[in-house]
């Protein structure tokens, strides 16, 4: 038997065993804590010839941040390979950056100044062989590296501009670098068009891959300056740029399996975006990461328009990526055997996107300062955004405040619930009487 009491804003359950659960009211405060692999990032440029300043870097942090792109500008070295002095320096900025709980989106680059053919190599096996120095280098360790992005070559090394972007030449470079990366590093092309001349249409639909998009343009233009097409798929074939529609279309697919991120810029024709408009669009991509900078423009829209009793700014803070919440409670004694009580949370994904690494979760009893750690049998990635699923959970005959802790299980590393400001969830307290 199983009685429900409603009182003074919790709910009170109590088993024909005089064992009581009290409900702990789910209070958020509003704040997005730093999640791993998803949120805001800044830019930080680093000169493959020069020693790093890493008491300065400290400084640049920013707070609440979980994610940083790393541009490593290789320029120096265009024609000649690598310096060990330089490996040793990618490998040195990278520590620091894993020491500091920032998960890396790793950008080598040629050009930063937009001038991508005049900095690029003359030959393409130049290119080749720095792709793959810097595989090696990743290989021996990847610290918190997440995504490579680019290909090296392009202005600003985001694939336009450049001498090594047909469809062979991506093709080699993809197939150089892949084999380097761990499973959870993902190398990110620039459009979906040339996303689809590394994998064919049948991979796409039936298998899973690690490569994704980087999209620099989001909002800049109606094509996201020149992410999307002109023409139909049907008219374009595979491998070319489709119309904005079906481009959208093909991301809200692809990006549930992959990450997806970027920058937000201003419209070039001053064109104004509704908030519904930008809500909707943001979510077929799924995006799980986006500069915190640029641009500033665009983002001070944000932080002015209200979305859903909040600023825009502030929703997509809290939403990119995955976002998890405990939605429902329920406490029961089941009979049998061995009687058993058990705990049913109900846990949904409220994210654009999806937790794309493995996690584990525990159950803490505290009980006269004593804890007790449960293991509960559930792992978060690939849960779909607004996708609920209910996880049961024994608990031990104890009596004691009880919490829910979410870790990404490589690093150990804490996964915030919606609004919540500890790293565990009170769920409430069980009591016998």
């Amino acid at each position: 038997m199983l009685v429900i009491l409603m009182s003074f804003g919790f709910i009170q359950e109590r088993t024909a065993d005089n064992w009581y659960f009290h409900q702990a009211e789910q209070s958020c405060d509003g704040k997005t804590r730093p999640n791993p692999m998803r949120g805001w990032y800044s830019i930080y440029t680093f000169q493959a010839e020069q020693k790093p300043d890493f008491e300065d870097l400290k400084w640049c942090l920013q707070e609440n941040e979980s994610m940083a792109l790393i541009i490593f500008d290789i320029g120096y070295f265009k024609n000649k390979a690598l310096s060990k002095d330089a490996l040793l320096y990618l490998a040195q900025i990278l520590e620091f950056f894993s020491e500091h709980e920032r998960d890396v989106i790793l950008r080598p680059v040629y050009d930063r100044v937009g001038k991508g053919r005049q900095h690029e190599p003359e030959t393409f096996e130049q290119v080749m062989m720095h792709l793959q120095q810097m595989g090696e280098a990743l290989q021996q360790n990847a610290f918190s590296v997440v995504i490579f992005q680019g290909l090296l070559v392009g202005s600003w090394g985001e694939m336009h501009d450049s001498s090594y972007l047909s469809q062979e030449h991506l093709e080699k470079l993809s197939q150089c670098i892949l084999p380097y990366l761990e499973k959870e590093i993902y190398l990110a092309v620039r459009t979906p068009a040339q996303w689809r001349q590394l994998v064919d249409e049948k991979t796409f639909n039936n298998s899973m891959y690690r490569i994704t998009l980087f999209d620099d343009g989001i909002f800049g233009s109606d094509s996201h300056l020149g992410t999307f097409g002109m023409y139909t798929k049907e008219a374009a074939g595979w491998q070319n740029a489709w119309m904005r529609e079906e481009e959208l279309i093909f991301e809200e697919k692809l990006c549930l399996k992959v990450p997806c991120g970027g920058e937000v810029l201003a419209s070039c024709d001053g064109k104004k975006r509704h908030p519904e408009d930008m809500y909707q669009e943001i979510r077929k991509m799924h995006l799980s990461y986006l500069n915190s900078k640029h641009d500033i423009k665009r983002l001070d829209e944000w932080r002015e328009m209200t979305w859903q009793g909040q600023s825009f700014y502030d929703y997509v803070s809290e939403h990119l990526g995955y976002c998890f919440s405990v939605s429902s409670i329920k406490f029961q004694i089941k009979h049998g055997l061995r009687k058993k009580l058990q705990l049913l949370l109900e846990i949904k994904n409220e994210g654009f996107g999806v937790c794309f690494q493995e996690t584990e979760a525990e159950l803490i009893i505290e009980s006269n300062s004593e804890k007790q750690v449960i293991m509960v049998p559930v792992d978060l990635r690939q849960w779909r955004p607004d996708e609920k699923r209910q996880v049961v959970v024994n608990l031990p005959f104890i009596k004691g405040e009880i919490y829910l802790a979410v870790r990404r299980k490589r690093d150990k590393r804490p996964i915030f619930f919606k609004g919540q400001k500890n790293e565990a969830v009170a769920l409430g307290s069980l009591t016998q009487r």
